[in-house]
């Protein structure tokens, strides 16, 4: 919701109370979880409360997230804040770091130091090491001389609008704590789109990566907001091997089994307008079923629907369109 913090919590439906289901009871939070789900609990949708019991938060008022607020990665040792003045002065640097776009048409050159980034073997440099080429996107170029002065101090500041160029960074240098990090960063931009367009790229971008944390931050978030993602616009543009591991996730909420799977038909008949499943195995198809946790008769349906649909790639619309009718009738 863009605020950064709760002032206390309040009981009794006291502004106003909620309705349909009530997925959670009897919570046990630390208060050092990083999401609701990390509390123990009875288990979804295991209750014996009313919306008359409903909780209410007051929030810090006056402080919105903006872009351009900070996240601070720190992950510094002792001499963090000495390696971070030799880094800005440049003293006795021996190691040249050469950073151009694919167009080659800007350049960049940093003078560092070999020892300080030996002490990453993600690196894979040796002694005889003394430069390195890297290909950065040129909207990330004003962000690599804070990157570089992580190796230094292993600290970094990120905001909304530099964070998928450090995590781009990470993932170039292969400094997968850095990724983690700056994963957990991009958790607390996720609620920021209610189109749900920035999480679904997101995803993807993280697949890419092999992030696997901030897979699991973008799922989690879209399975708690399950029922708005699936009336969304963006939701015809999720891909397979997302639609999989939503339905592979026990925390994903939506109202009744018969609206998901509506939902499911339609992103089916949406892909098999563009093509999209003459792209993809019977296989796939089976793994999305299979997890949709329906009833018997609908999976049935939806199955021969699928069936109906992936062989259209190959014979006439009109015919799958038949089938389809024949089963919804």
């Amino acid at each position: 919701m863009g605020f950064p913090g709760a002032i206390s919590a309040i009981p009794g439906g006291t502004y106003g109370e909620g309705s349909g289901p009530i997925w959670l009871d009897d919570m046990k939070c630390k208060g050092s979880e990083s999401s609701l789900s990390d509390c123990s609990f009875k288990g979804w949708a295991v209750t014996d409360c009313t919306h008359k019991e409903d909780a209410g938060v007051v929030c810090e008022a006056g402080k919105y997230i903006t872009s351009n607020r900070q996240y601070s990665v720190d992950n510094s040792l002792g001499l963090s804040d000495d390696l971070g003045l030799l880094f800005d002065r440049g003293d006795g640097c021996d190691f040249s770091i050469k950073v151009q776009d694919l167009s080659e048409e800007a350049e960049l050159t940093f003078c560092v130091h070999r020892l300080i980034l030996m002490i990453y073997p993600e690196l894979n440099l040796t002694n005889e090491s003394r430069n390195l080429s890297v290909n950065v996107s040129q909207t990330c170029h004003s962000h690599v001389s804070a990157f570089l002065r992580y190796f230094y101090t292993r600290q970094i500041e990120v905001s909304i609008t530099s964070a998928q160029c450090v995590h781009q960074l990470a993932f170039i240098f292969g400094v997968k704590k850095l990724m983690e990090d700056v994963g957990r960063v991009f958790t607390l931009l996720i609620p920021q789109d209610t189109t749900f367009q920035t999480q679904v790229s997101m995803y993807e971008y993280a697949v890419r990566t092999g992030d696997f944390v901030l897979q699991e931050n973008v799922l989690q978030y879209l399975s708690w907001n399950g029922e708005f993602l699936l009336s969304s616009p963006v939701w015809s543009s999720v891909s397979f091997h997302m639609m999989d591991a939503l339905l592979q996730r026990s925390d994903l909420i939506v109202k009744d089994e018969a609206l998901l799977l509506k939902a499911l038909e339609r992103w089916i008949q949406d892909k098999a307008q563009h093509s999209e499943l003459c792209k993809t195995s019977q296989n796939e198809f089976s793994n999305i079923l299979i997890f949709a946790g329906a009833a018997v008769t609908f999976l049935v349906m939806v199955t021969v629907v699928i069936t109906c649909i992936y062989r259209e790639c190959k014979k006439k619309m009109m015919l799958c369109m038949l089938c389809m009718q024949v089963l919804l009738a």
